[in-house]
């Protein structure tokens, strides 16, 4: 995945399968424990509750796998191209849900069930998870 393609799915220019088909790398540069990804290098996108819901959706029907919440998570949190707006509610909402899915071993496991719940999260604001 790559911050382009993420871009263009959270705005509904490409279909799921789209977003997690695999690339020919742009770069063969590999260094220890880096690839060379393709960035967006101008402006930046706000990614919204609206945007996690439909990667929510995705997952339940089958579009997406589990493993990809964890892919999309690291891409948005190491990104200066993706943000969130930190001073709102939704925004906060946008950013526990994506260090949630970037975690999974220390917040909550990626299973179909709490993606229902990170859903009812995004949607109403009320937590009902339990670890």
């Amino acid at each position: 995945m790559t911050e382009p393609k993420i871009r263009d799915y959270f705005l509904g220019l490409i279909p799921a399968k789209e977003l997690v088909k695999v690339d020919k790398a742009k770069s063969a540069k590999i260094i220890a424990y880096w690839k060379e990804v393709e960035m967006i290098q101008e402006g930046e996108f706000i990614i919204k509750p609206k945007n996690l819901l439909t990667v929510c959706d995705d997952v339940l029907n089958g579009s997406l796998k589990l493993q990809h919440l964890m892919t999309i998570s690291l891409v948005a949190i190491g990104s200066d191209y993706f943000d969130w707006d930190m001073e709102d509610k939704e925004g906060q909402k946008v950013c526990e849900v994506l260090d949630e899915w970037c975690n999974p071993t220390i917040n909550y496991p990626l299973t179909l069930p709490n993606v229902v719940q990170w859903k009812n999260y995004l949607i109403t604001g009320e937590r009902e998870m339990n670890l």
